[in-house]
């Protein structure tokens, strides 16, 4: 019994360290590059979802800030 249980854990941690690695649905990765190339579009607008203070330690200057927990509110701003 303690061998079923224990392989049962381990298929658990197992799937959920495969989940939080495994990229989100409809989020596209670009490498720096890619992401060069996309700021120089003025036809994009580029949203930095991270909170205020992470926003205002390390950002880039074409990303507005938008909190991820305020975009459903400030949907309407973009």
């Amino acid at each position: 019994m303690d061998v079923i249980i224990n392989i049962i854990v381990v298929g658990l941690v197992a799937f959920f360290l495969i989940n939080k690695f495994m990229p989100v649905k409809g989020v596209k990765q670009i490498s720096a590059s890619e992401l060069k190339k996309e700021l120089k579009r003025k036809d994009v607008q580029f949203i930095d979802v991270r909170t205020s203070g992470e926003f205002s330690r390390n950002k880039i200057n074409t990303f507005k800030n938008m909190p991820l927990h305020e975009l459903s509110q400030k949907a309407s701003q973009l």
